[in-house]
């Protein structure tokens, strides 16, 4: 008997071989479950985007863009990592993912675009500007299939994101670029 004139009951005995606890069991077992389905989720992702043919394309164009020409001249030039990409990849990668995305969205799209993308990242102060990178990958592959975009990302600042005629000419930043090809877009639809 306590202090306080109440019986307390005695502590559940577990039996033999038993201990107590079986509320972490049961805590443990759902989370060893939940885990398992967590794990057979991304396996079905996995196994899913292996077999789009869009999406795996899209992977490899990014794995040969590190390898594209002009790539070594910009890391000679101060790029950390160097990449060329082709903008229409990434739409096949997106209608691989969407049916919606269709090829005439794609066609619109690519004609808003620039034909090809120079990536310059580079870590420390002395990354090269982005006229220095359109300069240095036109003297590398001589001549650009058409309008270019560069993008310069350097530390902590703002990238860079400028786009060039094929002979390396500085068109203007990405977003004047972009409302300069939809305002001529919108010119050639008014007959006045």
């Amino acid at each position: 008997m306590s202090n306080d004139g109440f019986e307390r009951p005695a502590p559940i005995d577990p039996g033999p071989g038993r201990s107590g606890g079986g509320g972490f069991r049961v805590v443990g077992i759902v989370l060893v479950v939940l885990g398992l389905g967590m794990v057979l989720v991304c396996a079905g992702g996995v196994y899913w985007v292996s077999q789009n043919e869009a999406v795996m394309e899209g992977l490899q164009s990014i794995a040969d863009s590190q390898n594209a020409p002009g790539t070594e001249e910009l890391r000679a030039a101060g790029c950390d990592q160097a990449m060329v990409l082709d903008p229409t990849v990434f739409l096949r990668m997106a209608a691989g993912f969407s049916d919606e995305f269709d090829e005439l969205q794609q066609a619109n799209v690519a004609d808003e675009m620039p034909s090809t993308i120079v990536i310059c990242n580079a870590t420390g102060s002395g990354a090269p500007s982005c006229p220095d990178v359109a300069r240095v990958y036109v003297e590398s592959v001589g001549s650009a299939e058409g309008p270019f975009m560069v993008q310069v990302a350097s530390g902590g600042s703002d990238p860079c994101q400028e786009v060039y005629a094929a002979d390396g000419e500085g068109l203007g930043d990405l977003e004047s670029w972009a409302r300069s090809r939809a305002d001529e877009d919108e010119g050639e639809d008014d007959p006045f």
